[in-house]
């Protein structure tokens, strides 16, 4: 029996299949705060150390990054 071995998206937890939006992002921690987020091209890894998360799409990197850095959305009047 084989083992399926995919990436699964951070955010949604999509996996991901043939179309090919995903992006990656570096993210690093300090005392347990974000303090910098690194958007990388493809699905690529930097030669810096930090942790890497898989996003399916633009939406979800932008959710992610904003739980990430506590950004708060203002909601309608």
């Amino acid at each position: 029996m084989s083992q399926f071995n995919g990436t699964k998206c951070d955010e949604c937890h999509r996996i991901q299949g043939e179309a090919n939006h995903w992006v990656r992002i570096q993210v690093w921690f300090q005392e347990g705060e974000c303090v910098a987020v690194v958007i990388l091209e493809g699905m690529h890894q930097s030669t810096v150390e930090g942790e890497y998360r898989d996003l399916c799409g633009q939406g979800c990197a932008m959710k992610h990054i904003a739980k990430l850095l506590k950004w708060t959305v203002p909601t309608g009047s």
